[in-house]
């Protein structure tokens, strides 16, 4: 029993820690790549983009390579940046409309204000990043890891046959004397 709630233990830990790994390193990866994770902050583009979800936006996008049906982030203002569907494009501007609302947005927005085409979204991941610098999120961290300590520290207490075979075994021995 003890050697299965050890390995359980060591499975679900080291599942945890390669997921906060793969995301983070992937996440990593992309902004280096000149994707930007962004978070949706309102419904205008439910069902598409879920508030509280991620969009990578490619700001390598070229304002001559947004063609009419792309989703684009612009800036609106020094801090802020929406996230709507272009529906039609002028020589110097584009059109957009959040695919939930009933009207087109009130500006044209100038094509110099684009930062770039939306491209992958990840639902849910906005609110981790949201929160990432709080207190809250700095306190849930803390706790993620040291429930991940925990379930290592478990699985290492629970095996301990194993843990003496590997250190007898550096010393020398065949790890089954008496």
């Amino acid at each position: 029993m003890k050697r299965a709630i050890s390995r359980l233990c060591n499975a679900i830990g080291t599942a945890a820690l390669a997921a906060i790994i793969v995301v983070a390193g992937g996440t990593l990866a992309l902004q280096l790549l000149g994707h930007k994770p962004m978070a949706i902050l309102s419904g205008s583009m439910e069902p598409r983009y879920n508030v509280g979800g991620v969009v990578f936006i490619d700001t390598n996008a070229a304002p001559g390579d947004i063609e009419e049906g792309d989703v684009i982030t612009y800036a609106l203002g020094e801090n802020t940046a929406v996230t709507h569907r272009v529906i039609a494009i002028e020589e110097d501007a584009y059109l957009t409309k959040g695919d939930a609302n009933e009207t087109t947005d009130l500006a044209p927005v100038p094509k110099e204000k684009l930062i770039g085409r939306a491209w992958l979204h990840i639902p849910l991941l906005g609110y981790a990043l949201m929160n990432l610098g709080t207190r809250k999120g700095l306190a849930a961290g803390a706790i993620m890891m040291a429930a991940l300590i925990a379930l290592f520290a478990v699985s290492a207490a629970l095996a301990p046959e194993r843990r003496r075979a590997a250190v007898e075994t550096e010393k020398g021995g065949h790890g089954n004397e008496a």
